[in-house]
Formats: structure tokens, C-alpha cells, sequence
């Protein structure tokens, strides 16, 4: 399996976080993306923790066959 990661924006207010994992022979298995926002800075907690607007999108591969 490969994990690529790309923490694309990361400052006080904003964060925009990105992981994929491909598996061989299926390709895609796993996406996650986080763009959040938070209106207020305070110092020591994370955007995480401080979510004002935002998305948290997660997409898993469960299975495949054929019919």
C-alpha cells in the first residue's frame, strides 16, 4: 500500500489536509481531505478544535466483484 499525504495549507485560521492510499492492483482505496476554518485565533489549540466552517470528507473502499 501506498499512503501519499499533502498538508497543503496550515496556518492559525485555515488548514487544508489531504491523504490517499492506493492499493496495487486496485488503485484508489482511500481518501481523506479536511479544509477547515476557524474565525478566532487562540493560541496553543489547533483548528481542529476550533472548527468555525469547513469540510470533512472521507471516502473508504469496502469491496469489488463482479456480477
Amino acid at each position: 500500500m501506498v499512503t501519499q499525504k499533502d498538508d497543503k495549507n496550515k496556518n492559525a485560521i485555515h488548514r487544508e489536509y489531504y491523504v490517499e492510499k492506493y492499493a496495487k492492483d486496485l488503485g484508489l482505496v482511500y481518501r481523506e481531505i479536511k479544509d477547515l476554518r476557524a474565525s478566532v485565533v487562540i493560541s496553543g489549540i489547533p483548528v481542529e478544535q476550533r472548527i468555525t466552517s469547513g469540510v470533512i470528507y472521507k471516502l473508504t473502499y469496502i469491496t469489488h466483484g463482479y456480477e
